[in-house]
């Protein structure tokens, strides 16, 4: 059962393949730098900042933000990836999907504290038009879930074919200069 409190939701367009998560005001001015590492756990982390790998590089994207107890994967997840991340007083995050940061994006409010960051990710044919098929687009959902959690162990949850993870999972990268 799904008791989550949804945040917010909106459609974006994914570019780089890459679903980023940070701190309003404090670490959205830092793109992470993936070494292939990386890449093969599906994700690149350092405080306040967490940025999640997409099958795909390019597509649409349905993104919903929640608040729960618990982050139910639903049935038609291909990723699914856990991480732990503060929230602090200020209390609001910023969402992106890919490099077209906006100048002035969103925020979205997150109670101050600490959480289970999980993020999944499913392909969505209803996204696609006639044109997104054509160029191999294709379309996802995707779902960031706070759980709150006094001590997360990163996990990578569900893999597709595309991950192949080292344990322990990397938990630093380099903001890109």
């Amino acid at each position: 059962m799904d008791d989550s409190m949804l945040i917010a939701q909106f459609l974006d367009g994914l570019d780089y393949g890459r679903v980023e998560v940070c701190i309003t005001g404090v670490t959205c001015s830092e793109s992470l730098y993936w070494t292939d590492r990386h890449f093969h756990q599906g994700f690149a982390w350092r405080e306040g900042n967490a940025s999640f790998g997409a099958p795909d590089a390019y597509g649409t994207i349905q993104v919903h933000i929640r608040r729960g107890v618990n982050a139910p994967l639903r049935a038609d997840t291909i990723r699914a990836i856990r991480v732990p991340f503060t929230i602090p007083a200020s209390g609001a995050i910023e969402v992106t999907c890919g490099w077209g940061r906006p100048d002035s994006p969103p925020s979205y409010p997150i109670p101050a504290g600490e959480y289970a960051l999980h993020y999944s990710i499913g392909h969505d044919p209803t996204l696609e038009t006639a044109e997104d098929r054509a160029a191999y687009l294709r379309g996802f959902w995707c779902d960031l879930i706070f759980v709150p959690a006094e001590a997360t162990t990163p996990a990578v949850i569900k893999a597709d074919d595309l991950l192949s993870p080292k344990y322990p999972l990397l938990m630093h990268a380099e903001p890109i200069p």
